[in-house]
């Protein structure tokens, strides 16, 4: 699912190089990846201030928090292929950050390592008035090269990790994805096996304890 964010780039009013105090609207890329990597920036020295230099964030987490954080861009819910997973929302990326650490249980943001055959689960209590989101992001490692072609469809992922969300009555909640054979069409979801980034967003949860679950880390 690309792009990962999408951020501000239409009128945005900053310094500009004319000469020392210039400042001046513009529009583009020039505007958004700025953005962007100012924010990835002041999270990982938010991140340094809580826990010190010694603990660095995964990039894999720095990716998960910017995606699980964005604000939806698109006209329907899910990632799409104009915005990606949504509008950088810089405070809420950030809020993230100091809740986990608050906690003092990292209850928000997890960091574990999987092999091969590897299960993970937890707990989540949920209550029918507050929306639940779940996001997990690995790094995976280069796949092999396919034949120079147009739009091929080879899947690339190394290791596949399946985001599952079960319900208090059994049902389970399956991640986005998208149909590269038709880029326009609405998110749906179901068993994602070409992205690195899995998200379950569950909208009207019922009261209950859910089980969030990693079944099955596979090398492919």
């Amino acid at each position: 699912i690309k792009p990962d964010i999408c951020a501000s780039g239409v009128d945005i009013y900053s310094t500009m190089a004319t000469n020392t105090s210039s400042y001046g609207y513009s529009s583009g890329t020039s505007m958004a990846a700025p953005a962007v990597t100012g924010t990835l920036a002041l999270l990982i020295e938010l991140h340094e201030r809580l826990y010190g230099t010694n603990q660095p964030m995964l990039s894999s987490t720095m990716k998960g928090i910017v995606i699980h954080t964005a604000d939806e861009a698109g006209a329907n819910p899910g990632p799409d292929y104009q915005f990606g997973w949504g509008l950088l929302n810089a405070q809420a990326a950030a809020s993230l950050v100091m809740s986990n650490s608050t906690s003092q249980s990292l209850a928000f943001i997890k960091e574990v390592r999987l092999l091969d055959g590897d299960y993970i689960e937890f707990p989540v209590v949920l209550t029918n008035t507050q929306a639940f989101k779940a996001t997990i992001v690995w790094i995976d490692p280069p796949g092999t090269p396919v034949a120079p072609a147009l739009n091929p469809t080879n899947h690339m992922l190394v290791n596949d990790l399946d985001l599952r969300i079960v319900a208090p009555n059994g049902t389970t909640n399956f991640p986005w994805i998208l149909d590269p054979a038709s880029p326009e069409a609405v998110a749906t979801t179901g068993d994602n096996t070409v992205d690195n980034v899995e998200q379950v967003s569950i909208p009207n949860p019922t009261n209950g304890t859910y089980l969030g679950a990693v079944p099955k880390a596979r090398i492919l």
